[in-house]
């Protein structure tokens, strides 16, 4: 029978906190002896956010903060190097929440910005969009689920609680990527395997902007891929869109997938410019837009079963062959991927005629 996992019931940010100075706490010398390898751990662990960050001292001294100033963690070492730990698991970080908590440490400790550092760590699940924004901040480095993991593999000890928790991330390491055992012409997919093909599907995208083969729009601004949660009457869902960087002047046409465990589509979504133009928006000019569509797409995109008339979003087409599935059903996250950014590049080059619409 397997055991109780203490982290399938702790899982609060707060719990997280207190597992993650209870690691590092040690780091101290007295446990060198009687937790020789939760102490070679924590030493490996410091050592391994030191490097990440290119912080090139040994570190000797460990003190450790929790909610100081309203930091999650706080760490001080060898009295001159502060590190900010904003921990996450599945909330994302305020409103530059990280870059506020650095100035706090500046005034409250009065040390030089250069001094101060900064780790995201989060366990959950962000867009590659979300998690790229950060890296404007200095001194700044985020560790996601699978870098953890990647780290906490290095712990070889008993200690239960330690196990628990690299066995909990895994838990849901195989959770998210469950999508890939996923029969789509049977099957539908959770939730959670849902976050998983969007994660995977981040990795593909990022690699075609890596390699240049990611659009930019017809002005030469740079176009974005991001994912999130979708509150509606309708139903929430997860929708995985690929955006413009300049928009029409009122109407903006996107790609989007939508996803829950009822249904899993591409669309082409309209986005009427705000509630501020509500009396101007004219539906007769969507259905005019998916007559261009259909000219370009052909038979690869139909009708939406209706247009919901004044919504700030509206789908104006549906894609059937965006799908890209093996043998066994699974999809192939690459030839997908490699699918939209071809109709994506398909939808930029009709900007002019559908700006001609307004």
């Amino acid at each position: 029978m397997k055991r109780p996992n203490l982290f399938y019931h702790a899982t609060k940010e707060l719990s997280q906190d207190a597992f993650l100075c209870y690691v590092f706490s040690y780091f101290n010398e007295e446990y060198k002896n009687s937790y020789p390898k939760e102490y070679e751990f924590s030493k490996l662990f410091i050592k391994e956010i030191f490097k990440r960050l290119n912080i090139n001292i040994e570190p000797k001294k460990l003190e450790i903060k929790r909610q100081h100033l309203n930091i999650d963690i706080l760490l001080i070492v060898n009295d001159l190097i502060y590190i900010v730990i904003e921990d996450k698991i599945h909330a994302t970080e305020g409103d530059k929440q990280i870059e506020k908590y650095k100035e706090k440490v500046s005034i409250e400790y009065k040390v030089n910005e250069e001094n101060i550092y900064s780790l995201y760590y989060k366990t959950g699940d962000e867009s590659y969009r979300s998690l790229e924004n950060k890296k404007s901040y200095n001194n700044f480095i985020y560790m996601m689920r699978e870098d953890i993991i990647s780290i906490f593999e290095n712990y070889t000890g008993d200690n239960i609680i330690i196990l628990d928790y690299i066995e909990n991330l895994k838990s849901m390491e195989e959770e998210r990527n469950n999508f890939r055992n996923i029969d789509l012409r049977k099957e539908k997919l959770s939730w959670n395997e849902i976050v998983g093909l969007y994660n995977q599907i981040d990795k593909e995208f990022y690699s075609l902007k890596e390699n240049g083969n990611f659009p930019k729009d017809s002005n030469g601004e740079e176009n974005f891929f991001n994912w999130g949660d979708v509150h509606n009457q309708g139903g929430n869902f997860l929708a995985y869109y690929l955006y413009e960087g300049l928009r029409y002047e009122k109407y903006h046409f996107y790609p989007q997938i939508e996803a829950n465990e009822n249904y899993f589509r591409l669309v082409i979504k309209s986005n009427p410019w705000r509630k501020e133009l509500e009396e101007q928006f004219d539906l007769d000019k969507l259905y005019k837009s998916l007559e261009i569509l259909k000219k370009h797409f052909g038979n690869s995109i139909e009708k939406p079963k209706r247009f919901k008339a004044k919504s700030e979003t509206m789908t104006v087409g549906v894609f059937n062959d965006w799908l890209v599935l093996d043998e066994n059903g699974h999809i192939n996250t690459k030839e997908t991927a490699l699918n939209i950014n071809e109709k994506f590049k398909i939808l930029i080059s009709l900007k002019e005629e559908l700006k001609d619409l307004i």
